[in-house]
């Protein structure tokens, strides 16, 4: 029973180890932005168009 649980154990061990390598591999490609919801209100067609129905 001893040893059923120790390859549990190791096996786990190894899985976690390799998904952590593979981790800084997929979050080297992924970009982080934003979007200035205000300026693209008052810049854009469609938001002048909505703030103006807005204030009617």
């Amino acid at each position: 029973m001893f040893q059923k649980k120790s390859h549990r154990i190791t096996i786990i061990a190894m899985t976690l180890f390799i998904f952590s390598l593979a981790l800084p591999l997929h979050a080297a490609d992924s970009k982080v932005g934003y979007i200035n919801l205000q300026r693209l209100v008052q810049e854009s067609k469609m938001g002048k168009a909505a703030m103006a129905r807005l204030k009617n």
